[in-house]
């Protein structure tokens, strides 16, 4: 009886154990539009097109809220979306309208 019960618990752990193994689990795929993102974000940066850099940006917090770097690069394309701007009102000798710009910009985000 007791030899019995024995083998029996030695095949009921031997189960129990080789269906834990079986089973790993495994990283999901990488998603295909990120690297396409960047991509993208990196060539409007290239070419100084702050307003569809800043989209691109906004996209990609959207697939990954928690990223302190694309905080950061929010902050600064938006920056530099606004200087661009300032930077245009200066061209046409227009200093009172990039203050304004500016002004308002500090206010908005302050």
């Amino acid at each position: 009886m007791r030899c019995n019960f024995l083998i029996l618990l030695i095949l009921v752990c031997t189960v129990i154990f080789s269906a834990g193994c079986g089973r790993r689990q495994q990283a999901p795929p990488p998603p295909l539009a990120k690297p396409d993102l960047v991509l993208d974000l990196f060539e409007s940066l290239d070419k100084k097109d702050y307003k569809a850099a800043q989209n691109k940006i906004a996209r990609l917090r959207e697939i990954d809220k928690t990223s302190l770097y694309l905080a950061e690069m929010e902050n600064t394309v938006r920056n530099n979306f606004y200087l661009a701007e300032a930077q245009a009102f200066i061209r046409k000798n227009d200093i009172g309208g990039a203050e304004a710009l500016l002004q308002g910009v500090k206010q908005q985000y302050r």
